[in-house]
This record gives C-alpha cells, sequence and structure tokens, in this order.
C-alpha cells in the first residue's frame, strides 16, 4: 500500500496513534521499527483497521493537497464554482473520517471508564475528540461544514491554504474533567495510558474474539 502523505499528515489521522510510536517523524508505513506497525505485525492494532484507515487518510489528503494548491496558485482568479467541487469533496471526506475516529473513541471510552474504575475505584475519566463542528447531531455535520468553509473563504484565499478540517483535529484525556494533556501530573498520564492501551485490547478482543498480551 503505497501512501501520499507525510509523518504529519498520518499522525494527524491516526490521532490515538500518537500514545503508540516514540517516533515523532514515522509515518507508520514503511520503517521496521515503528512501533505502530510492529503492534500491527504482533496483531495488537487490528490490521483490516491500519489498511482501511491509512486509506481513508490518504484519499483525505490527495483532496486537501489539491485544495490547498488551487488556493495557492488562483487567489487573484478563482472559480467559484471549482472550488466548491473542491470543498465539497473534502467535507465528503471530513465527514468519513469524523465518523470513523467518533466511533473509534466511543469503544475505547466505553472499556477506558470500566477499566480506569476496576484501579481506582472511580469512572471519572473520558476521550473527548476535539474537532471543528459539533458532532452531537451527526444528520447536521455537512450542512455545518459547509457553512463554515463559506464564512472563511475569504481567509482562506488570501493564506492560500485550507484553514479547518480533520487534519487539525486532536483528543484529550480528561481525569475529573480536567484535562490532563496539559495539566496532569506524570502518574496521570502514565495511568491514562495504560488505562488505553487496555481498553485497546478490549477493542481488540470484541472485533477478533481473541485478547493479546500486553508488553
Amino acid at each position: 500500500l503505497e501512501l501520499d502523505l507525510s509523518p504529519r499528515e498520518i499522525n494527524d489521522g491516526f490521532i490515538e496513534f500518537g500514545y503508540n510510536c516514540k517516533y515523532n517523524t514515522c509515518n507508520h508505513t514503511k520503517d521496521a521499527n515503528c512501533s505502530v506497525i510492529g503492534r500491527v505485525n504482533k496483531g495488537k492494532i487490528l490490521k483490516s483497521r491500519y489498511d482501511n484507515y491509512l486509506k481513508l487518510i490518504n484519499d483525505y489528503t490527495k483532496v486537501l493537497k489539491n485544495r490547498n494548491e488551487y488556493l495557492k496558485s488562483n487567489r487573484n482568479r478563482i472559480n467559484d464554482a471549482y472550488l466548491d467541487v473542491l470543498t465539497t469533496e473534502l467535507i465528503k471526506k471530513n465527514v468519513e473520517i469524523i465518523e470513523y475516529r467518533n466511533e473509534y473513541l466511543n469503544k475505547i471510552n466505553f472499556y477506558i471508564k470500566k477499566i480506569y474504575k476496576d484501579i481506582t475505584g472511580e469512572d471519572k475519566i473520558y476521550i473527548k475528540y476535539e474537532t471543528f463542528i459539533n458532532i452531537s447531531n451527526e444528520k447536521n455535520m455537512l450542512q455545518e461544514m459547509k457553512v463554515k468553509y463559506d464564512k472563511i473563504k475569504y481567509s482562506e484565499l488570501m493564506q492560500g491554504m485550507t484553514l479547518i478540517g480533520t487534519h487539525r483535529d486532536d483528543f484529550s484525556i480528561y481525569i475529573n474533567d480536567v484535562k490532563i494533556n496539559n495539566y496532569g501530573s506524570q502518574g496521570q498520564h502514565r495511568l491514562a495510558i495504560l488505562c488505553f492501551k487496555l481498553a485497546e485490547i478490549e477493542v481488540f478482543r470484541e472485533n477478533k474474539y481473541v485478547k493479546p498480551i500486553l508488553l
């Protein structure tokens, strides 16, 4: 599977893989020492999820690059109809990625609360998906995205680049409603990562009906 992706773009796509690979410049596709590839090869990350999601992110990135190149090179003679075509295609890819990520993180949240409670006696931990639109109402996502892109159209033309989209998304871990990414102690970070990895195992077992070993 050949992918036209930079390391940053891969990491932006696999937002939950940030806790799995120790190489900041890794694109998780060819490096023999990549922790993510290692986990895929050992059966700790679903191979089907890895392949499908890489293709999804690659498709999105191709549309994003085409749109960015058009914004940059045609800012003074823009064809509104063509830009709308690129924006519509990007919106569709945004929705696919958001739905994919949200479904995965919902499964993680289901298990991580149970695991955290078994360890601490409390269940006040959750993963929050931070994206550029309100995802609580999936039916309105397409329309909301269209409105947002329309509002920033001239800002994007001035800067020659796409300013919003799933390539800028992230996720945060909250314990007792405190975002530990910025304010958590070292102990909280370690415990959260442990719970996250254990939750991943449960998601894996849910899909493969086997329980991998946590090393």
